[in-house]
């Protein structure tokens, strides 16, 4: 990397760089990147060059100092643990996981079942699942302690044919990314000034928030990292100027003393602090300034106080290119006037409403010699209960077949969706029915039509869904509106209400009725 800008990183934060905690967490989250690339492309230059030290049991890099790559394994070694922390196994068809020595339960940090081993030390995650499929929930709840039973009902199953792979369990793809690396790295770190960096972030927030011209924010956020070009900067970064203010002539012109210490800006500190609250004079830097500002004012002075430094700014800048007749005095007056013409000219520009094109709110049917299955997903987190609807109709609307499937998990909304899509193919070949399929679930039909999201903790089921799907040969599967599957939806609701399958041939339950007659009828 080039000097300059390796110098740059490596500068604090409030001199414009990552800092030195953060660009070592950034390093270590790119050397894990690394290590990833090598397990999930085990053909590569790299990893042949590594096999030595390369296991695939363990799904991720060990090294050794017999190894031959031992000089390239000492730079992706500092990554190895990070990458590591993270890793765990996807349960497939669970013959290649240990039930107690493998990390393979989403319980943050250790992914390892804490139970005492009541089955054997050796005993595969497939002694856990029933011979027609899914979780041997009576056996979980005997053999296991209820923090365990319950991380493991979080598990999704599909069939028995998709092999245990690893995946990065701290982002949604199951793929290691920098940014989730550098998280975790962050995170791991636990520095005790937590209550600060709080602080900071609020601070961030509330800057992007203010109703003031963009110009202005990003001169402010420019001023708390210290990178306008005051006089003590230019003379820092070895530009031969005098290091002087040129408004008061005073030594040392930072970035405080031009936007707020210089004393010949007491006329505007006296006028506009009264009209707010009292700050305090004396600061190290200006980022102490505003921050204390921040915490003090309401956002509507806060925005009046950052353009008065920034109207500040632009008056030095004239005095020091010689511009004559510059009323420092008056900067208040002009700024709370600017600030005013700003908001009435936000009011009088409003953009014109965009003509949309409508919104289906409304079920349609399919054309003749289809038939459309909808399917949707409920979740009670209270009672750790996920309830899937499944109905299909034909081109008239007329229901061929429905059902309510409850579950006994606590599933997140895109891996409930996911399970419902799934059962809903499962049902239409079990019943012969299938060509066009709807979800209200925009996110994981996504992944379904790209063949995304393999590698993610619902890879096993997005997986089983592609296999449905060209086995049955369904022509499309396409998002609509939730108002639009209203009758899946009701379906999946009574499915949190009733303890067994429920299937039905030409009908739904009574409580379902109405909502197919309304949707038929518009």
């Amino acid at each position: 990397m080039h000097w300059c800008k390796w110098s740059t990183l490596c500068k604090p934060k409030r001199e414009g760089g990552l800092g030195f905690r953060d660009l070592e967490a950034f390093n270590r989250a790119s050397l894990a990147n690394q290590c990833w690339r090598v397990y999930r492309n085990p053909n590569s230059l790299v990893a042949r060059v590594l096999k030595d030290c390369y296991f695939p049991s363990c799904g991720f890099l060990e090294a050794t100092k017999k190894s031959s790559a031992s000089f390239v394994w000492n730079s992706l070694y500092w990554g190895k643990d990070l990458l590591s922390s993270g890793l765990r196994w996807r349960v497939g068809n669970g013959r290649d996981i240990k039930v107690y020595h493998d990390k393979w339960v989403p319980k943050p940090t250790s992914f390892k079942v804490l139970s005492q081993p009541n089955l054997g030390v050796e005993s595969s995650v497939d002694k856990l699942m029933l011979p027609s499929g899914g979780w041997n929930l009576p056996l979980i709840d005997s053999v296991f302690n209820y923090e365990d039973a319950r991380a493991i009902r979080h598990i999704p199953l599909g069939s028995a044919l998709v092999k245990d792979v690893f995946i990065w369990h701290y982002d949604i793809s199951g793929c290691f990314t920098v940014k989730s690396g550098y998280k975790v790295e962050k995170d791991a770190e636990s520095i005790p000034s937590s209550s600060n960096n709080s602080r900071l972030q609020d601070w961030w927030k509330s800057l992007w928030k203010l109703n003031i011209p963009l110009k202005i924010k990003i001169f402010i956020w420019k001023a708390c990292f210290d990178w306008i070009p005051t006089m003590s900067n230019l003379a820092r970064h070895g530009m031969k100027v005098a290091d002087f203010c040129p408004l008061c002539n005073g030594v040392g012109e930072t970035t405080f003393h031009a936007l707020w210490g210089c004393s010949k800006l007491k006329s505007a500190r006296k006028e506009w602090i009264p009209s707010a609250v009292q700050v305090r004079s004396l600061h190290s830097s200006f980022f102490d300034l505003i921050l204390e500002c921040h915490s003090v004012l309401n956002l509507d002075d806060l925005g009046l106080f950052c353009t008065i430094v920034w109207k500040v700014w632009f008056l030095r800048n004239l005095v020091v290119h010689k511009s004559p007749n510059q009323n420092i005095s008056d900067v208040v007056h002009w700024c709370r006037a600017f600030l005013n013409d700003f908001h009435s000219s936000k009011e009088i520009k409003q953009p014109p409403p965009l003509c949309l094109s409508p919104v289906i709110n409304s079920w349609r049917p399919p054309d003749s010699d289809y038939y459309k299955i909808n399917c949707d997903a409920a979740i009670n987190e209270k009672g750790a209960r996920v309830g899937l609807g499944v109905v299909i109709r034909d081109h008239s609307g007329s229901v061929m077949a429905s059902c309510s499937l409850p579950l006994a998990a606590c599933f997140d909304a895109k891996l409930a969706e996911t399970m419902a899509i799934y059962r809903g193919l499962i049902f239409s070949r079990d019943c012969g029915l299938s060509r066009v399929l709807e979800s209200n679930a925009t996110v994981v039909v996504k992944w379904i039509n790209e063949d995304s999201h393999q590698d993610s903790m619902c890879g096993n089921i997005l997986a089983d869904i592609s296999s449905l799907v060209r086995c049955l040969q369904v022509s499309s599967i396409s998002h609509i509106p939730r108002l639009a599957n209203k009758v899946a939806h009701s379906l999946a609701k009574y499915a949190l209400t009733v303890d067994e399958d429920l299937f039905w041939m030409e009908d739904v339950p009574l409580c379902v009725r109405r909502a197919v007659q309304l949707e038929v009828s518009s």
